[in-house]
């Protein structure tokens, strides 16, 4: 028999263990995933308390980029904050998509994206800017394949800047 039964985790396909049968792990140095979900989900909590009370149109962005379904600026607090918890307690691997999109909106022009990208979404589905096979069209205009493309296309290309000032006029927050 050559090498041993154990191997320590992460080294089993190192020739050295190559019989190894079981991967050995010390525990005292590793993170619990319980505890870890639990201390990123108060984290996404208290991000969502603090923008609800500090910037809710910033929320509704962030919450429309990371695709939560049936987000509004018209809606309440008292009907948005449902939604979010149960998102929350249904899709735990997005509460870090959450984490990162929050961690985005302090930057303004990834804030103004979501913006736009939520615009573009209200603004389709009035039908102001419209569907066609080779993209999204605005007065003609062609402005980006989806909303997250004619949102950065907007927010970063100054042939598009009276075209912005439209989109954000139409759905006038």
């Amino acid at each position: 028999m050559r090498g041993c039964w154990l191997a320590p985790k992460g080294l089993e396909s190192n020739p050295a263990f190559r019989d190894a049968v079981y991967a050995v792990e010390d525990k005292s140095k590793v993170k619990d995933e319980r505890i870890d979900s639990a201390e990123k989900k108060l984290v996404a909590i208290s991000q969502y308390n603090d923008l609800v009370k500090g910037n809710f149109n910033k929320l509704v962005y962030i919450l429309n980029s990371i695709g939560l379904t049936g987000v509004s600026h018209t809606l309440s607090t008292s009907t948005l904050t449902p939604l979010f918890f149960e998102w929350i307690e249904n899709k735990r691997g997005s509460i870090s998509d959450f984490l990162k999109e929050v961690e985005n909106a302090k930057d303004p022009k990834k804030l103004e994206v979501m913006m736009l990208q939520y615009f573009c979404g209200i603004l389709r589905r009035t039908g102001k800017i419209t569907k066609l096979s080779d993209g999204l069209y605005f007065d003609g205009t062609k402005i980006g394949l989806d909303n997250i493309d004619a949102a950065m296309a907007l927010a970063g290309n100054d042939e598009y800047r009276d075209i912005k000032v439209k989109i954000i006029d139409l759905v006038n927050i």
